[in-house]
Order: C-alpha cells, then sequence, then structure tokens
C-alpha cells in the first residue's frame, strides 16, 4: 500500500545515507557516528491536491563528540551545510536550520542540529 509519509521518510533517509550519516528511525541510544534520525513534523502531511501530499520532517544530525573542542562548531557547520545542500539537491525543501543544542543519547554527550524539511509527493510514488 502506497504512503506519502513513507515515501517521504524513505527519499530524505537515501539522501542522508549518500551524505554519509548512519541513519534511524527514532533518538538511538547509541548510534554510531555521524548519525541522523528523521521524525514527523507539525504537522506530518499537508494534502494539497488529491493526488498530491506535502509531508513535513524533522531530521536531528550528529557529526561527532567533539562538542568541546576548537574545532566542533565549525565542523557541525560545515556537516550541516553539506546536508542542507545534499537535501536541497534531491528536491526537499528545506525550511528550516536550527541552532545547535546539547543532547544527550545513552553515555554520548553531542551536539545536535535539526533540520526542518518538507517533501512533495504524489498518488504515483514519485517525489
Amino acid at each position: 500500500m502506497y504512503s506519502p509519509l513513507t515515501e517521504a521518510r524513505e527519499h530524505v533517509r537515501d539522501t542522508l545515507t549518500a551524505s554519509g550519516f548512519n541513519v534511524y528511525p527514532y533518538p538511538p541510544d547509541a548510534p554510531k557516528l555521524p548519525a541522523a534520525w528523521i521524525m514527523p513534523a507539525d504537522p506530518w502531511a499537508e494534502p494539497v491536491t488529491l493526488s498530491r501530499t506535502n509531508v513535513h520532517l524533522l531530521v536531528k544530525m550528529v557529526n561527532s563528540t567533539d562538542s568541546r573542542t576548537r574545532d566542533a562548531l565549525p565542523n557541525l557547520e560545515e556537516r550541516s551545510w553539506q546536508v542542507v545542500t545534499s537535501l536541497t539537491d534531491k528536491g526537499v525543501r528545506v525550511t528550516d536550520l536550527r541552532a545547535p543544542e546539547v543532547l544527550t543519547l545513552g553515555t554520548l554527550t553531542v551536539q545536535a542540529v535539526e533540520v526542518a524539511c518538507s517533501v512533495m509527493c504524489d498518488d504515483e510514488g514519485e517525489t
């Protein structure tokens, strides 16, 4: 059964994987870095026409565990911009790149960046 929600998530996942991220469908306890996970945004889906749906997603990205070193922020900035560029090159509309936040994942304390994006899907399975 076709789902634009699944299609959009898989499209973003494939783009992140090609950018070198280990992609998870949820916040992982022990991620292999660099890591990203994809979550539904609010609103999750926005019907545009009877056959087209705009799906909104949030992507959290973690580049490395070096959050307290001199190069941590420049490395995170560079990696974040590479992801934004990769997503837009693949037809994903990036709507927001949020400031880094400190997260604890299992025993790791890391800096994470959140990217809000949307993917236009149609009932033919094309993004």
